[in-house]
């Protein structure tokens, strides 16, 4: 949903009075949002879900000629592995229907939250294989097809395509430092891209992990060349930069972007910069929550959304600090997944020791839980 500019000087109005008058004296930690209710349903969406994948696959591709495909809440999919290592396909539609019952409005496959530097070619198409026939075109599903050799990426942006996914999505070369990989340059990121996007006709949303390749106008004038340049995967706090690209896409691109904010714990912040939606780690443990909360926003509802998010906080606070992702970002994988697995009883398996820069103990699994229990964490 576009607000007007109007709607968000009214927005930023209430959000400044609701700081002064939300104590937190009178706040409990964390509660679920909304705990005697049902879901909060996302706003109607004008996504052209079709009864088979195929269907809602077509359809898309048509839609995309004149609107936004990705909005509201889309949780980054955990990819679930035994404790040996192994992709778990049986697990993945429980996951799907508890993000879906919980109002998500997309998936996001293989990035950063479901390992997919840590998994084979052959992994990350079962997994897409897997997912695409849980959702059965319900909601859009974008699959990351990067942090991986060119020739690996085309291959996985035509299977993607081939399954039903409606878009593609990509990290630049260097994303991953523990990878060996050199950093990308903008030249060598928008050829990798560009490469990658000319493989199928689907949308191409490439990640923007920070500002080191180029401003706002730069970068969209690198990536004018690739078509399907749809949006971008926006994980930085730089809100700013956020704007300024959405600012400068129309006339640079002679477009707007679809732009989905990354970082969970400014989603809020995000929404009022100018983001579609938001794809994020946290949703897979707090759907419910999130999803609440960008309705509450999109409604003016601005003293509950900013509680929402500081409730969020909380948990995002612990999950960060608990799982050292102050070494690396992806550290907060294993913690999620034992978030879900023993205080949500769904089988979302365990964290590949790839992805992580520090071994993860029960010890370690045992004081995260210990302080999400602690503040009176449930199901969100």
């Amino acid at each position: 949903m576009k607000l007007p500019a109007e709607k968000f000087i009214i927005f930023w109005c209430k959000l400044f009075a609701a700081m002064s008058t939300i104590s937190p004296s009178q706040r409990p930690m964390f509660a679920p949002p909304r705990q005697d209710m049902p879901v909060t349903p996302p706003l109607k969406r004008p996504y052209p879900v079709g009864a088979e994948n195929g269907e809602a696959h077509q359809s898309a591709k048509q839609f995309l000629s004149n609107a936004k495909l990705f909005h509201g809440t889309i949780p980054a999919l955990l990819s679930p592995f035994t404790q040996v290592g192994d992709l778990d396909v049986e697990a993945v539609a429980p996951l799907v229907n508890n993000l879906l019952e919980g109002g998500a409005e997309g998936l996001y496959l293989c990035g950063s939250t479901g390992e997919g530097m840590s998994m084979s070619v052959a992994e990350r198409k079962q997994m897409t294989a897997a997912t695409l026939r849980a959702v059965g075109g319900r909601v859009p599903v974008m699959v990351m097809v990067g942090a991986c050799p060119v020739e690996d990426a085309i291959a996985l942006a035509k299977h993607a395509d081939d399954m039903g996914a409606v878009a593609i999505s990509s990290v630049a070369p260097g994303a991953y430092p523990w990878l060996g990989e050199p950093a990308a340059t903008l030249p060598t990121a928008v050829q990798f891209f560009s490469s990658v996007a000319r493989a199928t006709e689907l949308p191409f949303y490439p990640y923007w992990l920070g500002g080191a390749l180029a401003d706002a106008k730069q970068y969209l004038a690198a990536m004018r060349g690739i078509p399907t340049f749809a949006g971008l995967k926006y994980t930085s706090g730089d809100l700013y930069t956020l704007q300024q690209l959405r600012a400068w896409a129309p006339s640079v691109l002679g477009r707007e972007l679809n732009l989905l904010s990354g970082c969970d714990e400014v989603n809020l912040a995000a929404c009022t910069m100018g983001a579609d939606g938001a794809i994020g780690s946290t949703y897979n443990l707090m759907p419910r929550l999130f999803v609440a909360m960008r309705t509450d926003f999109e409604l003016g509802r601005a003293a509950e959304a900013m509680e929402l998010q500081r409730r969020a906080n909380v948990v995002i606070e612990i999950l960060l600090r608990c799982c050292h992702c102050d070494s690396r970002g992806t550290n907060i994988v294993a913690g999620l997944k034992a978030a879900c697995r023993q205080l949500q009883g769904l089988p979302a398996g365990y964290g590949r020791a790839a992805t992580r820069s520090v071994t993860w103990s029960s010890e370690d699994e045992a004081e995260l839980l210990a302080e999400l229990r602690a503040v009176g964490f449930q199901v969100a």
